[in-house]
């Protein structure tokens, strides 16, 4: 939600999160307005942006925060991280597949069909 120049991806933030998202969050403006009374300042109105500082504010509890439909990678390229994640619900498609050589996730039936 939210459709601006600052709602591309994959989306970094000033932590080296990278985001790559998939969803809606219903109350992004509720929890965008609950970032901003912590200080947290936004270039741009989309949901995929909240999302992202809302992860970094809170960690992986930001969930707790929101309501909606998502699937989500978030990567730190600074500790090398990895966090994934999706709806309490599993609206949103997550498939992922790891052996010793690669590690795939898809946020989207249409990208397994690319593969």
């Amino acid at each position: 939600m939210g459709d601006d120049e600052f709602s591309s991806q994959p989306m970094i933030d000033d932590r080296d999160n990278i985001l790559c998202y998939n969803g809606e969050i219903y109350n992004y403006l509720e929890v965008k307005e609950k970032l901003i009374e912590k200080g947290v300042e936004f270039k741009g109105s989309s949901d995929s942006e909240v999302f992202l500082k809302a992860y970094g504010l809170w960690g992986s509890d930001f969930t707790e925060h929101l309501d909606g439909c998502y699937s989500a990678l978030i990567y730190n390229k600074s500790n090398h991280e990895v966090f994934i994640i999706r709806d309490h619900f599993g609206i949103k498609p997550l498939y992922y597949f790891i052996d010793d050589y690669q590690f795939i996730v898809l946020l989207r039936n249409k990208a397994y069909s690319s593969l």
